[in-house]
């Protein structure tokens, strides 16, 4: 699992909107059936979260899609993604290419 924190500043309705983007890309990966299936994500405006169910390959699609679009359209520092702990694991920006 993995959630997704955005900073107060940030026009929530570019979350959903990459979320929905991210969406059609891991169907457009793995298939309409699968994705149905497979990828699980929950948006809670009231905590400006976005949580990933990251436990299959299609969810993991997901959530890398999702990072590089909500980087990309809101900017790196937007967020910080957090782990099923809670702990961060890292920035809205790819920093490893």
């Amino acid at each position: 699992m993995r959630t997704f924190r955005f900073r107060p500043e940030v026009d929530f309705d570019g979350v959903q909107s990459s979320a929905l983007l991210a969406t059609l890309a891991a169907e457009a990966i793995h298939g309409r059936t699968c994705v149905r299936l497979h990828a699980r994500y929950r948006i809670d405006s009231e905590s400006r979260r976005l949580h990933c169910d990251t436990e299959t390959p299609v969810g993991e699609t997901l959530a890398s899609v999702f990072t590089l679009l909500a980087s990309r359209t809101l900017g790196e520092d937007a967020f910080v993604i957090e782990s099923l702990e809670g702990k961060p694991t890292g920035h809205g920006g790819n920093h490893g290419s």
